[in-house]
This record gives structure tokens, sequence and C-alpha cells, in this order.
């Protein structure tokens, strides 16, 4: 056993940054800003020792015993200052759902805790511990304000309240937690001003850091391409998306659905088609996508859904540290294209060109200027902030988490599937994330807006197999494909599904002799680009050869002329100056007249 010391607590915690705060700022009864999880683990979890041992983790994460505190008319930023009536089971419930413990009865109590917003007077999280789960197994349901952390950020969360190993080291922490009183109202106003000035500076300066770092890191054709980017894009950005079913107004009800996919099978997929794991994941929703616009009538012919993919911008030495440092790529995906592959080449090359034009860079820079705006007026914009259409159709984030799996209290944590905030007539976001070779997606909704997520989620499900069907196919994917049991979790009615997918039976002989077939056509391939290669190298040898034997000649006949007309020059020179010469001396002598003398 080791002990760690923790100091005390500090007054003063920081002030949120403009992007923290815009959470606060924006949030609504029908679209609380907080980002979760649905984490099952394949135990029963004693809830009084668990209690024990996150507080004692939660030394290492002292923004989880702070509440925000806004100034006196809102002359800057809330601050996060240490909450002196800190209780941990009011932020740690205990749930337990009757027998028999269904997925059906998790889901809809999972509903009901993710709705609503969290208490402003309190730390911004919650969890909830839930017992009795068929198979004796525990939910964690948690739930933590976008402006305490971003996705990126919630990996350092996940792995300071999980174990690396079912039976880890215990570490004990000498010093209790003490909190400590804020400063007192006319402080607040100061602090808050003269942070203002700071803000100022520190946002301008930045931005030509920014601007001289992304300067010198581009050369003129990266210029010409972004320029390029920027001009294709921003007219289609500046018009609203065409609406999809579920782009209206959100109620609060919320229905939280899940399935899964192989991180196997994905990267099967992506060797076999090209592309990214992002590109991938989109490919599958755009998809799904197609498939539940044509479900509720829509035609998609010439159809483009635009779809807000988050970026991390955070450096490398920051990223166990909360807050938010996002951009966006406002991703661009054909609802037209029935073919998978071609589905996948078209999303690739979009966001290519997103990437290669540097957008999110250019979005994050419009971010960081936003931040001299002062806070008064960003909070006043924030409440009465109403958009007539939204400006995406839905949010779509992929964010990377541990390939090792996690233990709590000794238990495997086999499954968590995140959940991200919907509203504002965006009543659908898809979230994913990999952890334990497996890519987990959480498909939140708003049952206003749409009450048939199932529908949709079914459609996921299909358009992966249609992937996995043709990486297969051309010679890359798994030998067999499995989506069940546990995109049944998320589902409210029916039994458990397993569809099974094997590829098509050949012949070893067939297949041996084609692999070998394949296998001599590209060394022929190969053998011919050498070839092609080295005749074109020894071509250029030769062209360059006779461009220099020829240059030497023209160099020589120059000097020659030159040469020539030099001495031509003399000669006609000294001819001339002889003759001048002859000329004079030719020329009679002119007689002095005598003068005669008088006698």
């Amino acid at each position: 056993m080791s002990s760690v010391k923790n100091p005390k607590a500090p007054s003063h915690h920081g002030r949120l940054t403009t992007m923290d705060a815009s959470f606060l700022y924006f949030e609504r009864e029908s679209a609380p800003m907080h980002i979760g999880a649905l984490a099952i683990v394949d135990g029963v979890i004693d809830y009084e020792s668990y209690l024990v041992q996150v507080e004692n983790r939660l030394r290492r994460l002292p923004r989880f015993r702070e509440r925000i505190m806004p100034p006196p008319f809102y002359v800057g930023h809330p601050t996060w200052e240490s909450d002196p009536d800190f209780d941990l089971r009011r932020h740690m419930p205990l749930h337990q759902i009757e027998a028999p413990g269904s997925m059906k009865q998790l889901r809809e109590l999972t509903n009901r805790l993710i709705e609503g917003q969290l208490d402003r007077t309190r730390p911004l999280w919650e969890i909830h511990v839930i017992q009795g789960l068929e198979g004796g197994r525990t939910a964690l349901v948690s739930k933590v304000h976008h402006a305490m952390v971003d996705g990126v950020g919630g990996n350092a969360i996940m792995l300071t309240l999980y174990d690396l190993e079912p039976e880890p080291p215990v570490k004990e922490y000498e010093d209790r937690y003490e909190p400590s009183s804020g400063p007192g109202r006319m402080r607040r106003v100061g602090e808050a001003m003269w942070d203002n000035v700071r803000t100022q500076i520190d946002v301008w300066s930045t931005h030509l850091n920014r601007m001289t770092d992304i300067g010198q890191a581009m050369d003129v054709s990266s210029v010409r391409r972004t320029v390029s980017t920027i001009s294709d894009s921003m007219p289609e950005l500046m018009l609203p998306p065409k609406r999809l079913p579920f782009n209206k107004p959100c109620t609060g009800e919320r229905d939280f659905t899940w399935t899964e996919l192989s991180f196997i099978d994905a990267r099967a997929i992506r060797r076999a088609l090209g592309g990214t794991l992002n590109d991938v994941v989109l490919t599958g929703l755009a998809g799904a996508l197609a498939k539940y616009a044509r479900h509720h009538g829509i035609d998609t012919d010439g159809r483009t859904a635009r779809i807000m993919c988050p970026v991390n911008v955070r450096p490398e030495n920051e990223s166990a540290n909360l807050g938010n440092l996002v951009s966006i790529l406002p991703v661009r995906v054909p609802l037209d294209l029935d073919d998978p592959a071609v589905r996948l080449q078209s999303i690739r090359s979009d966001t290519r060109t997103l990437k290669e034009g540097r957008i999110a860079e250019g979005v994050s820079l419009l971010t960081n200027l936003a931040s001299a705006v002062p806070a008064p007026f960003q909070a006043v914009f924030g409440a009465m902030a109403v958009s007539p259409y939204p400006l995406f159709n839905l949010v779509c984030t992929n964010v990377p988490g541990p390939q090792i799996p996690l233990y709590a209290q000794g238990h495997r944590l086999s499954e968590n599937y995140p959940i991200v905030p919907v509203g504002f007539d965006m009543g659908l976001c898809c979230a994913v994330f990999s952890y334990a070779q497996k890519l987990q997606f959480g498909l939140n909704s708003d049952v206003g807006a749409c009450d048939d997520v199932d529908v949709l989620r079914d459609f996921l499900d299909e358009a992966f197999r249609e992937l996995i069907e043709l990486s297969t196919s051309a010679g890359a994917g798994a030998p067999e494909v499995e989506i069940a049991p546990v995109p049944i979790l998320g589902r409210s009615k029916g039994g458990a599904r397993k569809a099974t997918k094997k590829p098509p039976k050949r012949k070893k002989a067939a297949k041996k002799a084609a692999t070998a077939k394949a296998s001599k056509k590209r060394a022929t391939k190969k053998t011919t680009a050498k070839k092609k290669t080295a005749r074109k190298k020894t071509a250029e040898k030769k062209a360059a050869k006779k461009k220099t034997v020829t240059k030497k000649a023209a160099k020589k006949s120059t000097r020659k002329k030159a040469s020539g007309s030099t001495k031509a020059r003399k000669t006609k020179s000294a001819g001339a100056r002889k003759a001048s010469a002859k000329k004079a001396t030719s020329r009679p002598r002119r007689k002095t007249p005598v003068r005669k003398s008088g006698g």
C-alpha cells in the first residue's frame, strides 16, 4: 500500500474558457449539455466499498468537487470553486432493477436518468450505480457536463476511475480534501474584469501565433488548396441543409439505444476499400441515414446529409487536462449512392479535401476570436439564441479509447456506450467509442423528433454488414461476421438476434490457384513497372547528355563568333588608322608666303 500527499485545495481553480462557458450559455431544458456513457460491468459491484474507492480517487480529480460560480452581472465567465457541501452519495445514487433485470428495463431506466439538466449548485456530474441486471452484472450511467470535459479529456477520467488490472495496488492519500471559501463579491468583480483584459491580450497573441504557425507549415500549393476549398465550401455551408425526419424541435424526452462493430472488421473494411477508420464509420452511418430517409418516404436522389464531426485539437502534452479543446469538420455524406464502395470513396475524397484545406484549423481560429467578445454579451446571446434551421443534420463523434480491458472492483468492464447531447432541431446524435477491440455506438434521440431510433439502429447494422461482405469478397475480410447479441442490448422489444454471415464456399484448389494467379499478376505488373521506370530513366539521361553537348557546342560557336567579330573590328580599326595616316601624308603642304622687305 502506498500513500500520496494531497495539497490543500486552492480557493480559486480558474475561470471557464469561452468554449467551456458556451455549453452553459446555450443549455436548455430540452437540450441539456452533458455527455456520458452507459457502462456494463461483468459482476456485482459492492456499493459501499465502491463509494470509498471513488472518494479516494477523486483526490486526483479536484474538478469533481468544484461547482461553477458566476460573477455578479456576468461581467466575466464563471469560475470553478470548491463546493463546501459536497456529498458523494448525492452524486452516486444506487438503483435496483426488479427481476429479471432485462436490457429493456435497463434501457428504460437509462432514458429517465439522462434526461434533464444537472444541478448547477453542485459539481456538474453524476454516476448512477444500477444493480440487479441479469447475469449478475452491474451498470453505471455517467453524466458529466460538457463545460467540464470533452470526449478526449473523458479518457483521463475513465482511466482514473477504472483499473488496468483486476487486482491493482491500493493507493491511499494521507490528507483529506479540505474545501476553501471563495472570494467576496467585490473581489469576484475585480478578478473578472482583470481576466477580461488578460483574455483580450491572450486571444490576439494566440491568433497571431496560430496564423504564423499555419503560414509556416504551408507552401504555395497548400495555400491554393486552402483558398480553393474555402471558396468551394463556404457558399454551401452558409445555407442550411435539407431536413431529415429527425430534424425537428426537441421536447427533452430521451430514447437511447446502442450497437457495436468489431474493430477487426472495421480494419478489414479499411484495408480492402481504403480510407480511414472515421471514413468507414461515416460510410456506415450514411448508408443507414439513406435507408432511414427512404423508410420515411423521402426521395434521396441527389440528396446529401451534413454531419458535424468534432476534431481534437488538444496538444499531446495536454491530453489528461479537463476542459474543451475541439474544432469541427462539416462533412457532407451522399444519400443517393447505394454501392458502399463508391459511397466510401466519395466520403474519403470529401474528408481529405477538408483536411488539406485546413478547415478545422480555420474553425478553431474563428472560435478563438469569439473569445474577444465580452462575456456579458456571450451570456445574453447564448440565452436568446434561436435558429430557425439547424446548421447540421446531426453530430457524429468518434472518440478513441483504451484497447485493453478495464476493471471496476476486479470485474471486467465489458461495454461502454457513449452518450452525447441532442437538441436545437437535431433530434439524433451518434457517438462512437473504441474500447477493447470494439467500436461501440451510442445513438441518443429525442422522442419528440425521432420516435423510431431502433429502425435507424437496425439500418446501421445492415449497412455495416454490407461493408463487411464487400470487404470479404475483396479478399480482406474476417472469416466470420457476427453482429449479435450486443446490438439487441438497446432493443425495447424482441429477443436476441444472431446474424452470422459466412463467405461463399470455395474449393481449396481453386482458391489456391486464384491466389497464385493474382500473385503472378502482381509480380508481372511490378516487373513491367520496374522496366518502364528503367527505360524512362535511361531516356532521361540520354536527353540530358544530348542537351549538355548541344549547350557546349552553342557556347563554343558563340565564343568563336564573338572572337571573329572582335578581330574584324580590330582589323577594321587598324585599316582605318592606316588610311587616315596615308591621306594625311599625301596631302600637299601649304606654302608660306615670303614677305619682301622695302628698301
